[in-house]
């Protein structure tokens, strides 16, 4: 590992932490936060020769996690610090955060949903979600929008 590669680890753990952090108390990322991230990350791939594949990692980290906030998976700030990430660890690195991410997150979400009680409520709605697909005309199921976790703490445990 070259010290450039450390420095990129750490900058990317510390503002992973430092976002899940903030997501964890309030529920928010700060952009200053995110803005930094691309920022530093571009500004690294400069110094470093090696703009695009910095470049290319904040494209990768920002479109999928754009098209997840549009269904209404995740939020904002969520978005735009997998963006930053990609910025800074580059292309392929932030494939491997955003694959441990949406892992972590999905287990993260599960044990909510269980600890909540609200797991037979999951499975059928998932149930009517599957059968709304292959039955036309069949009623379609709202989404269970009142439960949310802090995807930031789960993109840090990707991240570290």
């Amino acid at each position: 590992m070259t010290s450039a590669e450390l420095l990129l680890g750490i900058v990317a753990a510390g503002g992973a932490s430092a976002a899940a952090y903030t997501d964890w108390r309030s529920r928010t990322i700060p952009n200053v936060l995110t803005y930094g991230l691309v920022s530093a990350g571009l500004l690294i791939g400069l110094m470093l020769n090696n703009t695009a594949s910095h470049a290319l990692g904040l494209v990768v980290g920002f479109v999928p996690a754009l098209l997840l906030f549009y269904m209404g998976s995740i939020g904002g700030g969520d978005v735009k610090l997998l963006g930053g990430l990609g910025a800074i660890l580059g292309y392929p690195m932030v494939v491997d955060v955003l694959f441990w991410s949406l892992a972590l997150g999905t287990l993260g979400s599960l044990l909510v949903v269980v600890l909540s009680g609200r797991f037979r409520e999951l499975v059928r709605g998932f149930v009517l979600l599957v059968y709304s697909f292959v039955v036309p005309g069949a009623p379609k199921v709202p989404p269970v929008n009142d439960i949310k976790i802090p995807l930031a703490v789960a993109i840090a445990g990707a991240v570290l």
